[in-house]
């Protein structure tokens, strides 16, 4: 499973990649994780949005306190069947995530007991990995040569068609959307 962690607080960002790392081992899972600090991080790791399974996002970085939901945004821009889980000791934005219309799996205090934190953690890697079982084997996936890519749900397909530019194909899905793929 491929994580993003986003969390600018070093302490913070190592107790969840610990937890994390704990929970694999315990379980026999192979998790990837990748941390960012900062704003500047993520940017770095954009292209790669669609390949994660799950994002855990601080919500206060670099000094702006809703930047991780502002990054939760450009995540679901990009693949919008991915979880999110917003990690913060400031439990009363949680509303705030709502406004977003982000659809977040979990928001996960950190100021709780340690025992109370680890199981939040496990619960959300038990249902990404359920929902990754079940999905896997019915995901459209398309990257070319390190291009920006898209994965959608095969039944949300209704029909490729070649487009008048050279090298190009429609792709036309659920609510008449289209995506021109190179």
């Amino acid at each position: 499973m491929r994580i993003l962690v986003l969390e600018d607080d070093r302490i913070q960002q190592g107790r969840i990649e610990q937890t994390l790392l704990d929970i694999g081992r315990s379980r026999n899972l192979r998790l990837e994780i990748d941390t960012a600090k900062n704003y500047g991080d993520v940017e770095k790791y954009s292209q790669y949005f669609d390949h994660y399974q799950l994002y855990l996002l601080d919500l206060e970085i670099d000094g702006e306190r809703e930047r991780g939901f502002q990054v939760a945004q450009q995540v679901r821009e990009r693949d919008p069947f991915t979880s999110i889980v917003f990690v913060s000791t400031h439990s009363e934005a949680l509303p705030l995530a709502f406004r977003y219309h982000l659809s977040a799996l979990d928001f996960i205090s950190k100021d709780q007991p340690e025992e109370n934190y680890r199981h939040q953690l496990e619960r959300c890697l038990d249902y990404v990995l359920a929902v990754d079982k079940r999905e896997n084997m019915r995901l459209f996936t398309y990257s070319f040569e390190g291009r920006r890519g898209f994965t959608l749900p095969y039944h949300e397909i209704l029909a490729f068609e070649t487009s008048v530019e050279s090298h190009r194909i429609k792709v036309y899905y659920a609510n008449h959307s289209i995506k021109t793929i190179y």
